[in-house]
Protein backbone atom coordinates (compact mmCIF):
# COMPACT_ATOMS: atom_id res chain seq x y z
CA UNK A 1 0.00 0.00 0.00
CA UNK A 2 3.11 2.59 0.68
CA UNK A 3 4.21 2.04 -2.70
CA UNK A 4 0.70 2.56 -4.39
CA UNK A 5 0.06 5.96 -2.21
CA UNK A 6 4.06 6.93 -3.78
CA UNK A 7 2.64 5.72 -7.44
CA UNK A 8 -0.31 8.53 -6.67
CA UNK A 9 2.02 11.15 -5.32
CA UNK A 10 4.46 10.97 -8.43
CA UNK A 11 1.68 10.06 -11.55
CA UNK A 12 -0.94 12.67 -10.44
CA UNK A 13 1.88 15.30 -10.02
CA UNK A 14 3.16 14.52 -13.32
CA UNK A 15 -0.25 14.85 -14.83
CA UNK A 16 -1.50 18.60 -16.58
CA UNK A 17 -4.82 19.84 -15.28
CA UNK A 18 -4.09 23.29 -17.05
CA UNK A 19 -6.45 24.44 -20.25
CA UNK A 20 -4.57 26.25 -22.81
CA UNK A 21 -6.46 28.35 -25.34
CA UNK A 22 -5.01 29.82 -28.52
CA UNK A 23 -3.71 33.38 -28.31
CA UNK A 24 -5.89 35.77 -30.46
CA UNK A 25 -7.75 38.59 -29.45
CA UNK A 26 -10.53 38.66 -27.10
CA UNK A 27 -12.97 40.33 -29.36
CA UNK A 28 -11.90 38.00 -32.46
CA UNK A 29 -12.64 34.90 -30.76
CA UNK A 30 -16.12 36.14 -29.30
CA UNK A 31 -16.86 37.65 -32.30
CA UNK A 32 -16.61 33.35 -34.28
CA UNK A 33 -17.60 31.58 -31.21
CA UNK A 34 -20.80 33.33 -31.28
CA UNK A 35 -21.28 32.58 -34.62
CA UNK A 36 -21.48 28.72 -34.17
CA UNK A 37 -22.30 28.16 -30.53
CA UNK A 38 -25.94 27.64 -32.04
CA UNK A 39 -25.21 25.88 -34.64
CA UNK A 40 -28.77 24.76 -35.30
CA UNK A 41 -30.92 27.97 -35.64
CA UNK A 42 -34.54 27.92 -34.25
CA UNK A 43 -36.95 27.32 -37.20
CA UNK A 44 -39.89 29.29 -37.02
CA UNK A 45 -43.23 28.30 -39.13
CA UNK A 46 -43.23 30.58 -41.44
CA UNK A 47 -46.55 31.96 -42.44
CA UNK A 48 -46.78 33.82 -45.71
CA UNK A 49 -49.82 35.92 -44.71
CA UNK A 50 -49.59 36.95 -40.84
CA UNK A 51 -52.63 37.30 -39.06
CA UNK A 52 -51.77 39.35 -36.49
CA UNK A 53 -54.05 38.55 -33.59
CA UNK A 54 -54.45 39.05 -29.49
CA UNK A 55 -53.92 36.35 -27.19
CA UNK A 56 -57.69 37.04 -25.89
CA UNK A 57 -58.95 35.05 -29.11
CA UNK A 58 -56.79 31.54 -28.22
CA UNK A 59 -58.58 30.98 -24.97
CA UNK A 60 -58.97 27.13 -24.13
CA UNK A 61 -62.83 27.44 -25.08
CA UNK A 62 -62.03 28.62 -28.58
CA UNK A 63 -59.33 25.70 -29.61
CA UNK A 64 -61.95 23.51 -31.29
CA UNK A 65 -63.39 23.62 -34.12
CA UNK A 66 -61.52 26.22 -35.70
CA UNK A 67 -61.22 27.08 -39.84
CA UNK A 68 -57.98 26.92 -41.67
CA UNK A 69 -57.94 31.02 -40.96
CA UNK A 70 -57.59 29.98 -37.40
CA UNK A 71 -55.52 27.62 -37.53
CA UNK A 72 -52.85 30.26 -39.07
CA UNK A 73 -53.75 32.58 -36.62
CA UNK A 74 -52.60 29.72 -33.84
CA UNK A 75 -49.53 29.24 -35.48
CA UNK A 76 -48.72 32.86 -35.35
CA UNK A 77 -49.89 32.82 -31.86
CA UNK A 78 -46.97 29.93 -30.87
CA UNK A 79 -44.59 31.21 -33.34
CA UNK A 80 -44.67 34.39 -30.97
CA UNK A 81 -44.71 32.21 -27.61
CA UNK A 82 -42.20 30.51 -28.81
CA UNK A 83 -39.81 33.42 -29.94
CA UNK A 84 -40.77 35.16 -26.28
CA UNK A 85 -39.18 31.58 -24.39
CA UNK A 86 -42.78 30.80 -23.34
CA UNK A 87 -42.34 27.37 -24.29
CA UNK A 88 -45.04 25.88 -22.75
CA UNK A 89 -48.01 27.83 -24.42
CA UNK A 90 -46.23 27.39 -27.97
CA UNK A 91 -46.16 23.84 -27.49
CA UNK A 92 -49.30 23.38 -26.45
CA UNK A 93 -50.63 25.77 -29.39
CA UNK A 94 -48.09 23.38 -32.10
CA UNK A 95 -49.85 19.97 -30.47
CA UNK A 96 -52.98 21.51 -31.08
CA UNK A 97 -52.32 22.21 -34.69
CA UNK A 98 -51.23 18.76 -35.00
CA UNK A 99 -54.19 17.19 -33.19
CA UNK A 100 -56.72 18.94 -34.83
CA UNK A 101 -55.91 19.75 -38.36
CA UNK A 102 -54.32 17.05 -40.03
CA UNK A 103 -57.37 16.33 -41.93
CA UNK A 104 -58.27 20.32 -42.30
CA UNK A 105 -54.93 21.21 -44.00
CA UNK A 106 -52.81 19.40 -46.43
CA UNK A 107 -50.89 16.41 -44.56
CA UNK A 108 -47.47 17.99 -46.27
CA UNK A 109 -48.24 21.63 -45.50
CA UNK A 110 -44.69 23.08 -44.31
CA UNK A 111 -47.02 24.87 -42.12
CA UNK A 112 -48.07 21.70 -40.31
CA UNK A 113 -44.96 19.81 -40.32
CA UNK A 114 -43.07 22.66 -38.91
CA UNK A 115 -45.12 21.97 -35.96
CA UNK A 116 -43.24 18.63 -35.11
CA UNK A 117 -40.03 20.27 -35.43
CA UNK A 118 -40.67 23.03 -33.11
CA UNK A 119 -41.77 21.15 -30.87
CA UNK A 120 -38.59 19.04 -31.09
CA UNK A 121 -36.81 22.21 -30.24
CA UNK A 122 -38.88 22.49 -27.17
CA UNK A 123 -38.31 19.26 -26.10
CA UNK A 124 -34.52 19.71 -26.24
CA UNK A 125 -34.48 22.63 -24.39
CA UNK A 126 -36.64 21.02 -21.66
CA UNK A 127 -33.87 17.76 -22.45
CA UNK A 128 -36.37 15.59 -23.24
CA UNK A 129 -34.07 13.91 -25.46
CA UNK A 130 -36.84 10.72 -26.35
CA UNK A 131 -39.63 12.99 -27.15
CA UNK A 132 -37.04 15.15 -29.10
CA UNK A 133 -35.74 12.00 -30.92
CA UNK A 134 -39.80 11.28 -31.66
CA UNK A 135 -40.84 15.10 -33.22
CA UNK A 136 -37.44 14.91 -35.49
CA UNK A 137 -37.90 11.49 -36.85
CA UNK A 138 -41.62 13.04 -37.91
CA UNK A 139 -40.02 16.15 -38.95
CA UNK A 140 -37.44 14.31 -41.19
CA UNK A 141 -39.69 12.26 -42.43
CA UNK A 142 -42.24 14.41 -43.16
CA UNK A 143 -41.04 17.78 -44.28
CA UNK A 144 -40.38 18.86 -48.24
CA UNK A 145 -37.35 20.88 -48.54
CA UNK A 146 -34.23 18.78 -48.80
CA UNK A 147 -32.55 21.41 -46.52
CA UNK A 148 -35.11 21.51 -43.78
CA UNK A 149 -34.84 17.42 -43.71
CA UNK A 150 -31.18 17.68 -43.38
CA UNK A 151 -31.57 20.01 -40.74
CA UNK A 152 -34.09 18.08 -38.69
CA UNK A 153 -31.97 14.45 -39.57
CA UNK A 154 -29.16 16.27 -37.88
CA UNK A 155 -31.21 17.48 -34.78
CA UNK A 156 -32.17 13.73 -34.70
CA UNK A 157 -28.84 12.78 -34.50
CA UNK A 158 -27.73 14.93 -31.58
CA UNK A 159 -31.35 13.79 -30.04
CA UNK A 160 -30.38 10.25 -29.77
CA UNK A 161 -26.60 11.56 -28.99
CA UNK A 162 -28.13 12.86 -25.60
CA UNK A 163 -30.26 10.25 -25.49
CA UNK A 164 -27.33 7.76 -25.62
CA UNK A 165 -29.13 5.25 -28.43
CA UNK A 166 -25.59 4.65 -29.68
CA UNK A 167 -27.07 1.84 -31.74
CA UNK A 168 -30.08 3.47 -33.25
CA UNK A 169 -27.29 6.31 -34.55
CA UNK A 170 -25.46 3.61 -36.35
CA UNK A 171 -28.43 2.33 -38.27
CA UNK A 172 -29.75 5.89 -38.98
CA UNK A 173 -26.61 7.36 -40.55
CA UNK A 174 -25.74 3.32 -42.26
CA UNK A 175 -29.51 4.18 -43.65
CA UNK A 176 -28.64 8.04 -44.64
CA UNK A 177 -25.08 7.30 -46.27
CA UNK A 178 -26.05 4.28 -48.16
CA UNK A 179 -29.34 3.98 -49.20
CA UNK A 180 -30.09 8.07 -48.58
CA UNK A 181 -33.99 7.19 -49.13
CA UNK A 182 -34.77 11.10 -49.71
CA UNK A 183 -32.11 12.24 -51.99
CA UNK A 184 -30.87 14.59 -49.75
CA UNK A 185 -27.81 16.63 -50.69
CA UNK A 186 -24.56 17.16 -48.32
CA UNK A 187 -21.99 19.31 -48.15
CA UNK A 188 -18.78 17.77 -47.13
CA UNK A 189 -19.10 19.33 -43.49
CA UNK A 190 -22.25 17.56 -43.63
CA UNK A 191 -20.93 14.55 -44.54
CA UNK A 192 -18.17 14.29 -41.82
CA UNK A 193 -20.51 15.79 -39.20
CA UNK A 194 -22.90 12.70 -39.68
CA UNK A 195 -20.22 10.10 -40.32
CA UNK A 196 -18.27 11.63 -36.94
CA UNK A 197 -21.82 10.90 -34.83
CA UNK A 198 -21.34 6.88 -35.90
CA UNK A 199 -17.80 6.75 -35.39
CA UNK A 200 -18.76 8.16 -31.59
CA UNK A 201 -21.54 5.30 -31.12
CA UNK A 202 -19.40 3.01 -32.98
CA UNK A 203 -16.51 3.81 -30.15
CA UNK A 204 -19.57 3.92 -26.98
CA UNK A 205 -20.44 -0.06 -28.01
CA UNK A 206 -16.83 -0.71 -27.43
CA UNK A 207 -15.49 -1.05 -30.98
CA UNK A 208 -12.55 1.58 -30.58
CA UNK A 209 -10.49 -0.18 -33.62
CA UNK A 210 -13.27 0.53 -35.86
CA UNK A 211 -14.73 3.91 -34.59
CA UNK A 212 -11.00 5.33 -34.30
CA UNK A 213 -10.57 4.28 -38.18
CA UNK A 214 -13.20 6.76 -39.49
CA UNK A 215 -12.16 9.41 -37.16
CA UNK A 216 -8.89 9.73 -37.93
CA UNK A 217 -9.49 9.54 -41.83
CA UNK A 218 -12.02 12.05 -41.04
CA UNK A 219 -9.34 14.11 -39.15
CA UNK A 220 -7.11 13.46 -42.11
CA UNK A 221 -9.44 14.88 -44.35
CA UNK A 222 -10.11 17.62 -42.79
CA UNK A 223 -6.28 18.99 -42.33
CA UNK A 224 -5.67 18.00 -46.36
CA UNK A 225 -3.88 20.65 -47.65
CA UNK A 226 -4.82 22.95 -44.94
CA UNK A 227 -2.30 25.05 -42.85
CA UNK A 228 -2.68 25.44 -38.85
CA UNK A 229 -4.05 28.17 -39.14
CA UNK A 230 -7.24 27.50 -41.07
CA UNK A 231 -8.22 24.20 -38.73
CA UNK A 232 -9.46 27.12 -36.15
CA UNK A 233 -13.05 27.31 -35.58
CA UNK A 234 -13.91 23.95 -37.58
CA UNK A 235 -16.44 22.39 -35.68
CA UNK A 236 -15.87 19.00 -36.93
CA UNK A 237 -12.37 19.18 -36.13
CA UNK A 238 -13.29 19.86 -32.83
CA UNK A 239 -15.39 17.43 -32.60
CA UNK A 240 -13.08 14.94 -34.31
CA UNK A 241 -10.67 15.77 -31.18
CA UNK A 242 -13.42 15.11 -28.68
CA UNK A 243 -14.72 12.19 -29.99
CA UNK A 244 -10.45 10.90 -29.66
CA UNK A 245 -10.65 11.95 -26.20
CA UNK A 246 -14.17 10.06 -25.43
CA UNK A 247 -12.37 7.04 -27.02
CA UNK A 248 -9.83 7.38 -24.13
CA UNK A 249 -11.85 7.73 -21.64
CA UNK A 250 -13.84 4.89 -22.44
CA UNK A 251 -11.02 3.14 -22.40
CA UNK A 252 -10.37 4.60 -18.65
CA UNK A 253 -13.68 3.23 -17.84
CA UNK A 254 -13.08 0.14 -18.70
CA UNK A 255 -10.15 -0.62 -16.49
CA UNK A 256 -10.87 -1.75 -12.60
CA UNK A 257 -8.25 0.17 -10.20
CA UNK A 258 -6.82 -2.68 -8.56
CA UNK A 259 -4.02 -2.95 -5.73
CA UNK A 260 -0.83 -2.84 -8.26
CA UNK A 261 0.84 -0.17 -9.57
CA UNK A 262 0.21 -0.88 -12.85
CA UNK A 263 -3.48 -0.14 -12.87
CA UNK A 264 -2.82 3.23 -11.38
CA UNK A 265 -0.42 4.10 -14.14
CA UNK A 266 -2.31 2.76 -17.17
CA UNK A 267 -5.33 4.74 -15.81
CA UNK A 268 -2.79 7.90 -15.42
CA UNK A 269 -1.84 7.52 -18.60
CA UNK A 270 -4.83 6.77 -20.29
CA UNK A 271 -6.01 10.69 -18.81
CA UNK A 272 -3.05 12.38 -19.90
CA UNK A 273 -3.68 10.61 -23.28
CA UNK A 274 -7.51 11.72 -23.04
CA UNK A 275 -6.67 15.13 -22.01
CA UNK A 276 -4.37 16.33 -24.79
CA UNK A 277 -7.41 15.26 -27.19
CA UNK A 278 -10.14 17.35 -24.85
CA UNK A 279 -7.71 20.19 -25.20
CA UNK A 280 -6.96 20.26 -28.82
CA UNK A 281 -10.77 20.33 -29.10
CA UNK A 282 -10.59 23.56 -26.77
CA UNK A 283 -7.92 25.36 -28.76
CA UNK A 284 -9.88 24.94 -32.00
CA UNK A 285 -12.79 27.81 -30.48
CA UNK A 286 -15.79 26.27 -31.21
CA UNK A 287 -17.66 26.81 -27.61
CA UNK A 288 -19.71 23.54 -27.60
CA UNK A 289 -16.92 21.21 -28.38
CA UNK A 290 -14.80 23.53 -25.27
CA UNK A 291 -17.71 23.21 -22.89
CA UNK A 292 -17.84 19.26 -23.59
CA UNK A 293 -14.21 19.05 -23.38
CA UNK A 294 -13.72 20.62 -20.32
CA UNK A 295 -16.46 18.95 -18.66
CA UNK A 296 -15.07 15.40 -19.67
CA UNK A 297 -11.51 16.45 -18.52
CA UNK A 298 -12.73 17.34 -15.17
CA UNK A 299 -14.52 14.23 -15.38
CA UNK A 300 -11.57 11.93 -15.84
CA UNK A 301 -9.89 13.38 -12.54
CA UNK A 302 -13.29 13.26 -10.33
CA UNK A 303 -13.76 9.92 -11.23
CA UNK A 304 -10.13 8.67 -10.28
CA UNK A 305 -10.56 10.49 -6.99
CA UNK A 306 -13.46 8.41 -6.85
CA UNK A 307 -11.62 5.49 -7.76
CA UNK A 308 -8.73 6.20 -5.02
CA UNK A 309 -11.14 7.25 -2.03
CA UNK A 310 -13.19 3.98 -2.39
CA UNK A 311 -10.39 1.91 -2.14
CA UNK A 312 -10.34 -0.12 1.35
CA UNK A 313 -8.32 0.87 4.61
CA UNK A 314 -5.81 -1.30 5.06
CA UNK A 315 -6.87 -4.19 7.84
CA UNK A 316 -4.68 -4.26 11.12
CA UNK A 317 -4.83 -0.48 11.53
CA UNK A 318 -6.12 0.84 15.13
CA UNK A 319 -8.75 3.81 15.04
CA UNK A 320 -6.42 6.34 15.19
CA UNK A 321 -4.40 4.67 12.25
CA UNK A 322 -7.21 4.16 10.33
CA UNK A 323 -8.30 8.14 10.90
CA UNK A 324 -4.63 9.03 9.96
CA UNK A 325 -4.81 6.94 7.02
CA UNK A 326 -7.85 8.18 5.44
CA UNK A 327 -6.66 11.63 6.03
CA UNK A 328 -3.33 11.32 3.94
CA UNK A 329 -5.02 9.57 1.35
CA UNK A 330 -7.00 12.82 1.16
CA UNK A 331 -3.91 14.92 0.86
CA UNK A 332 -2.98 12.77 -1.69
CA UNK A 333 -5.70 12.46 -4.05
CA UNK A 334 -7.24 15.75 -3.15
CA UNK A 335 -5.29 17.75 -5.79
CA UNK A 336 -7.72 15.68 -8.53
CA UNK A 337 -10.65 17.22 -7.44
CA UNK A 338 -8.43 20.95 -7.43
CA UNK A 339 -7.51 20.37 -11.13
CA UNK A 340 -10.85 19.07 -11.85
CA UNK A 341 -12.43 21.97 -10.17
CA UNK A 342 -9.47 24.51 -12.10
CA UNK A 343 -11.04 22.71 -15.35
CA UNK A 344 -14.35 23.52 -15.05
CA UNK A 345 -14.04 27.52 -13.80
CA UNK A 346 -12.12 27.98 -16.90
CA UNK A 347 -14.67 26.87 -19.10
CA UNK A 348 -17.53 28.12 -17.27
CA UNK A 349 -16.04 31.83 -17.11
CA UNK A 350 -15.75 31.58 -21.07
CA UNK A 351 -19.08 30.55 -20.94
CA UNK A 352 -20.64 33.38 -18.98
CA UNK A 353 -18.80 35.90 -20.93
CA UNK A 354 -20.20 35.18 -24.15
CA UNK A 355 -23.76 34.42 -22.05
CA UNK A 356 -23.69 30.61 -23.31
CA UNK A 357 -25.84 27.75 -21.71
CA UNK A 358 -25.71 24.30 -22.88
CA UNK A 359 -25.93 20.88 -21.23
CA UNK A 360 -22.37 20.87 -20.52
CA UNK A 361 -22.40 24.13 -18.53
CA UNK A 362 -24.87 22.76 -16.72
CA UNK A 363 -23.25 20.09 -16.34
CA UNK A 364 -20.12 21.22 -15.15
CA UNK A 365 -21.97 23.98 -12.90
CA UNK A 366 -23.47 20.74 -10.87
CA UNK A 367 -19.97 18.98 -10.49
CA UNK A 368 -18.61 22.32 -9.03
CA UNK A 369 -20.81 22.29 -6.33
CA UNK A 370 -20.12 19.15 -5.66
CA UNK A 371 -16.85 19.20 -5.73
CA UNK A 372 -16.98 22.14 -3.58
CA UNK A 373 -19.14 20.24 -1.13
CA UNK A 374 -16.20 17.02 -0.98
CA UNK A 375 -13.38 19.84 -0.53
CA UNK A 376 -15.19 21.38 2.23
CA UNK A 377 -15.92 18.27 4.15
CA UNK A 378 -13.00 16.29 3.58
CA UNK A 379 -10.75 19.34 4.38
CA UNK A 380 -12.72 20.13 7.61
CA UNK A 381 -12.86 16.37 8.99
CA UNK A 382 -8.76 16.14 8.29
CA UNK A 383 -7.70 19.68 10.27
CA UNK A 384 -7.31 17.09 13.36
CA UNK A 385 -8.11 13.40 12.22
CA UNK A 386 -7.35 12.46 15.63
CA UNK A 387 -10.50 14.41 17.15
CA UNK A 388 -12.29 12.08 15.05
CA UNK A 389 -11.73 8.72 17.19
CA UNK A 390 -14.19 7.59 19.48
CA UNK A 391 -13.48 8.48 23.12
CA UNK A 392 -14.09 5.96 25.76
CA UNK A 393 -17.95 6.52 26.09
CA UNK A 394 -17.90 5.99 22.21
CA UNK A 395 -19.32 9.35 21.57
CA UNK A 396 -17.70 12.25 19.26
CA UNK A 397 -17.34 10.30 16.33
CA UNK A 398 -16.89 11.84 13.33
CA UNK A 399 -15.56 9.19 11.04
CA UNK A 400 -15.14 9.69 8.04
CA UNK A 401 -17.54 11.87 6.09
CA UNK A 402 -19.59 10.56 3.44
CA UNK A 403 -19.95 11.77 0.13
Amino acid sequence: MRYFLIAIVVIISFSCGTIETKKDSDKEIEKKQKVDVEKKKIRKIEIRKPIYITPKRLTDDSLMGESRKDMKEILKMANTYFDSNRFEEAEKLYKHVLDNYLKTLDSKSSDLQFCYYNIGLIAIKNKDWSGAEKMFLQAYQNLQRKSDKLDAFLLLLESLRKGEKWKRIEESVDEVLSSNPFKLSFTEENEREITLRKAEATIMLGNLEEGLKIVKYKIYQIKKGKQKSDLFYVPEYAMAQYILGKSYSYKFNSIKLEESIESLTEKCSLILEAQQHYINAIKIGIMYWTNASAFEIAKLYTDLYSEMGLRPIPEGLNEEEREIYTCELWKKISGLLRKARKTLKKSMHVAKDLNINNEYTEKSFKMLMEIDNIYNRKEKYCENPLSNVKDKSGENNNYPPKE
